[in-house]
């Protein structure tokens, strides 16, 4: 089975979040809430870590974490560890408490962070708990927009930073008020959700220093992860490995039994991140079921046809993604 793909260095920062097993609660009353934000206190003195926000909810948390010392998985191995203890002293059970282990998204400082930040501080909201978040006890929102006694541990320093406003509080308090944008909505929506929340160029600098064991180890994570290339860049090393032009693989002619345009257009399908028909417009397909029968062919074939895996196998490691063992 595939491993999580954990990233840890200096200075990294993560969105942390978990839930109970089986989706059942992690905090029964506000007293088992307030000794896990104890441990989050306790955690940045024994790790070093730093907490930029954090949001309990009954079934699960959410935390932005910064790890001077890149060692998120200790720190969350204490803070998981020593509160499940703790949760099932008090309810008189056994067992695990978290559905696994925690999911560590890391995050690049800037628009992503705050972002991250907002999408923390919204949980209430969107889960239609409150419809004032000055009124939610057990997230670390108020300590950004008002005068409330901030616990020395909690870093809202780094986010306010981020505002070049003479106010940063209040430009934090309208940001939050614009509610969640597009494009974090649509990466925590997604049945899967990839390693990296950032730029493309910030992803590309991070997956290229992964050594090729780890990225074995984790390889559904990390071709998750990895951005997603055009299909003028896949055409290109279509080409390269099939050794014919992109010209070629572009024609119609014979296009049923053209087995390079098929892959072509498969590779597309699996790495461009375009619809389906806007790779029909670049093939010159008249009807955009011809491009899913190409590609459901190739699917099937994959696995019994040992010369077409290795060509995809090769235009993967052209485009600097991991082969993958099955489709």
């Amino acid at each position: 089975m595939p491993r999580p793909l954990r990233i840890e260095f200096e200075n990294a920062q993560y969105h942390v979040m978990n839930r109970g097993a089986a989706k059942k609660n992690i905090f029964k009353n506000n007293i088992q809430k307030q000794f896990f934000i104890d441990l989050l206190a306790e955690a940045t003195v024994l790790f070093g870590i730093e907490i930029h926000a954090y949001c309990l909810m009954d079934n699960h948390y959410h935390l932005l974490v910064k790890t001077p010392f890149s060692n998120l998985s200790r720190a969350m191995r204490h803070i998981n560890g020593v509160y499940t203890q703790y949760f099932n002293r008090a309810s008189k059970i056994d067992g695990a408490l978290f559905r696994g282990r925690y999911k560590a998204i890391l995050v690049s400082y800037d628009e992503y962070f705050l972002n991250i930040s907002r999408y923390i501080h919204l949980n209430p909201i969107d889960a239609k708990i409150t419809n004032d978040l000055l009124q939610f006890s057990w997230s670390s929102y108020r300590y950004f927009v008002t005068s409330c006694n901030k616990p020395d541990w909690l870093n809202i320093e780094s986010t306010l930073g981020l505002f070049s406003s003479i106010n940063p509080c209040e430009e934090y308090r309208k940001f939050i008020n614009l509610g969640i944008d597009l494009e974090t909505y649509q990466f925590f929506n997604k049945n899967i959700v990839p390693t990296i929340f950032a730029s493309n160029d910030f992803k590309k600098s991070i997956l290229s220093a992964i050594s090729y064991k780890k990225r074995i180890d984790s390889s559904a994570d990390y071709n998750r992860t990895n951005p997603r290339y055009t299909q003028s860049q896949i055409l290109q090393s279509c080409s390269k490995v099939l050794n014919i032009s992109k010209i070629q693989l572009l024609n119609k002619e014979n296009g049923k039994a053209n087995i390079q345009r098929k892959i072509a257009i498969y590779a597309c399908k699996m790495w461009s991140g375009e619809k389906i028909a806007a790779i029909a417009e670049q093939f010159s397909c008249n009807s955009l079921s011809n491009i899913s029968d190409i590609v459901r062919d190739i699917k099937l074939r994959f696995n019994q046809d040992l010369e077409l895996r290795n060509l995809i196998d090769d235009i993967c490691a052209e485009l600097r993604i991991l082969p993958k063992t099955s489709t």
